[in-house]
């Protein structure tokens, strides 16, 4: 009778989803536009370390959408 009533939620934090984002380029699936392990680089070099795990990852969806799209589907 209790079942009808629960559900399950998913929720990660940026630092989960950052490391999902690093985690696909280790494995090389799905096959993206961008090599996961440079994308964070590339954004150090042109924002510093000032943004947060959360701020990197507006930025890959912003310039990585269909990347984005097929990590966190």
């Amino acid at each position: 009778m209790l079942n009808s009533a629960r559900s399950v939620q998913w929720a990660q934090t940026p630092e989960q989803r950052f490391r999902t984002v690093l985690e696909v380029g280790s494995v090389g699936y799905p096959k993206l536009a961008a090599r996961p392990p440079d994308v964070p680089h590339e954004f150090r070099r042109r924002f510093g370390g000032k943004p947060n795990h959360a701020d990197f990852l507006e930025g890959y969806r912003a310039n990585f959408p269909q990347d984005y799209v097929a990590v966190f589907r």
